[in-house]
């Protein structure tokens, strides 16, 4: 007889894995006038219990540096526990640079694509079994386009005057995944429905990453984007 945590775990292995944006679907930053006035805040309440219920391989792709993004995630009550893991900006550079696209990297940058193939080594999954959760549609294009299973689509905005904030559910997101990535075949993108709200004090972190920016890869990023700017402007005069 096989043991309970085993047929649990191959019940696992079956569900799609999830891929979540950090920026504008996780959190959003706020930016005020001035540096100091940048804050982080949360889009979901207690999205950690919420992930840790759902029992699935979950991921979280950003551009920041992994310095950055843990330092919010912990704000966020998000911790790279066996449900949660991070792909930051170092991971989409490796693999570049592991593939040899170097021209690519000149003249796209890091793009999110490049973080298929590590979800593959992290999850052992194919591509297709992966959901993945953006507020930018060129990011969604691209992961399609690279073989991701299902794209969503979230909605992410804070209004003019700092007061409100515009996400989606969560919670139902979570419930229709599995019947969405069924259905990939029909819609290969889904946009979640949006839902504004006053920011709630919960949301406030407190946090900011203006004093995370001026760290080495950071600084060596600025550098390596000062310079692949320069080469395209070069290029467009030629």
């Amino acid at each position: 007889m096989v043991e309970t945590s085993r047929i649990q775990e191959l019940e696992i292995e079956r569900l799609p894995v999830l891929l979540l944006d950090l920026d504008g679907v996780v959190i959003l930053e706020a930016r005020g006038s001035c540096p100091e006035q940048r804050e982080i805040l949360l889009l979901h309440r207690d999205l950690g219990a919420q992930l840790k219920a759902a029992r699935r391989p979950t991921l979280i792709l950003t551009h920041r540096s992994r310095r950055e993004a843990e330092y919010i995630l912990g704000s966020a009550g998000l911790t790279t526990a066996h449900y949660v893991r991070l792909i930051a900006a170092e991971d989409l550079f490796k693999q570049a640079c592991a593939t040899l696209q170097f021209r690519q990297l000149i003249r796209a940058g890091l793009e999110k694509a490049l973080a298929l193939p590590v979800v593959e080594k992290i999850t052992g999954r194919s591509r297709d079994d992966v959901v993945i959760v953006d507020d930018r549609q060129h990011n969604l294009d691209s992961l399609v386009a690279a073989g991701a299973g299902l794209a969503l689509k979230a909605p992410s905005n804070l209004s003019g005057d700092g007061r409100t904030v515009t996400t989606f559910d969560v919670t139902a997101a979570l419930r229709s995944l599995d019947q969405w990535h069924a259905e990939r075949s029909i819609a290969r993108q889904r946009n979640l429905a949006p839902v504004t709200h006053p920011i709630a004090p919960w949301q406030r972190s407190g946090l900011s990453t203006v004093d995370l920016d001026q760290h080495a890869f950071n600084r060596a990023r600025r550098i390596f984007f000062a310079a692949r700017n320069s080469l395209q402007r070069a290029r467009a005069r030629n």
